[in-house]
C-alpha cells in the first residue's frame, strides 16, 4: 500500500492539471455576448459572427431610439454582454452609460468623406447604404477579433461571403434605380440621405431636422416650394415615428407618402432583406411618376 502512495498522488495531481486544463479551455471558448440598440445593427452582426455570437438587442419593432428608455432587462442584458455594439454617440450613445465590458460605436470606422452632414451635425444614418457597410464590414470584424481571438479567422470569412452578398445588392440596385437617378424626394426626417445618396435620387430637404422637433410655417412654406419648382415624386417618411409634419405636408402639397422602416424588425430578417424591402418602395414610388 505504502509503494503505491507515490504513484497515487501523482495520478491525482495529473487528474488536477488536466481538470485545470480543461475547465481553462471552456472559458476561453465561452461565446461571445453582444448587446446592440437597433435590429438593423444585430443583422449586421449576424453576418459577421454567425451563429457563435448571441445578439441582445433593445428595440422592439415598434421603437425608435429616438426617446428610447431601456427596461430593467434591457440593462441585465447589456451588463451581461461583453461587447456592446451601438451606431453612433448621438443616435444610440445614451446606452454606452448601462455598461458592457466594451463599447464599439460603428461610425467610429467611417472616413471624414464618408460622413453626409445636416448642417453642423453629423447624419448618422449611415447603415443604409449598403456599399457603406460593405466597406465597413473588414474594420467592424478587426475590432471583434480583438476580444474573441479564437474566432477571428471565422469572422473574417464571414466578412468575405457578407462583402460578395453586399457587391451583389448594389450592384442589382444601381441596375433598378439608375433611371430614376435624377429624381427629387422630401423626407420627414434625413434617415435616407445615405441610400438617395449612393443611387442618385435627391432630397430636397427634411420637414424634422430632428425627430419630434416641429418644422417652422417658413421652413414648411420653403419645402413646398422647392417640391413645386423640382416637381418632387413623394415624400419619405419613418414607419415608426409620428408622422404628422408629412401628413400636413402631403396635403398641402398633393404628394404621396411611403413609410420605411430604417431600423429594420426583430424577426431575423437579414440585413440584405432589409435593404431591399426598403429599396422596393421606393422604387415603386419613383416607377410610379408620370
Amino acid at each position: 500500500m505504502l509503494n503505491r502512495t507515490p504513484g497515487l498522488i501523482s495520478t491525482l495531481i495529473l487528474c488536477l492539471i488536466i481538470c485545470s486544463a480543461c475547465s481553462s479551455g471552456n472559458r476561453t471558448e465561452e461565446k461571445v455576448g453582444f448587446s446592440t440598440s437597433l435590429p438593423v445593427f444585430a443583422s449586421i452582426l449576424d453576418e459577421i459572427v454567425g451563429s457563435d455570437g448571441p445578439v441582445h438587442v433593445l428595440l422592439d419593432d415598434n421603437e425608435s431610439p429616438h426617446g428610447f428608455s431601456p427596461r430593467p432587462s434591457d440593462v441585465v442584458g447589456i451588463e451581461s454582454s461583453q461587447i456592446l455594439v451601438l451606431g453612433d454617440p448621438d443616435l444610440d450613445g445614451w446606452a454606452a452609460s448601462f455598461g458592457g465590458e466594451e463599447t464599439i460605436f460603428l461610425t467610429s470606422f467611417m472616413d471624414d468623406d464618408q460622413w453626409l452632414e445636416n448642417g453642423e451635425v453629423r447624419n448618422p444614418h449611415f447603415w443604409t447604404d449598403p456599399s457603406l457597410i460593405r466597406d465597413l464590414a473588414p474594420a467592424i470584424a478587426a475590432a471583434l477579433c480583438g476580444d474573441d481571438i479564437l474566432r477571428c479567422n471565422a469572422y473574417n470569412e464571414n466578412v468575405l461571403r457578407f462583402s460578395a452578398e453586399l457587391d451583389a445588392l448594389d450592384a442589382r440596385l444601381s441596375e433598378e434605380l439608375v433611371s430614376f437617378s435624377s429624381s427629387v424626394v422630401v423626407s420627414s426626417q434625413p434617415f435616407m440621405d445615405y441610400f438617395l445618396r449612393r443611387y442618385g435620387i435627391e432630397t430636397i430637404g427634411s420637414l424634422e431636422s430632428i425627430p419630434g422637433k416641429e418644422p417652422t410655417p417658413a421652413s414648411v412654406i420653403g419645402l413646398l416650394e422647392k417640391a413645386r419648382n423640382r416637381q418632387c415624386i413623394g415624400i419619405l417618411a419613418q414607419r415608426k415615428l409620428p408622422d404628422v409634419a408629412a401628413r400636413l405636408f402631403a396635403s398641402e402639397s398633393g404628394l404621396p407618402i411611403i413609410y420605411l422602416d430604417p431600423s429594420g424588425p426583430r424577426d431575423g430578417t437579414s440585413y440584405v432583406s432589409f435593404v431591399l424591402e426598403n429599396a422596393q418602395l421606393i422604387l415603386q414610388l419613383v416607377a410610379s411618376d408620370p
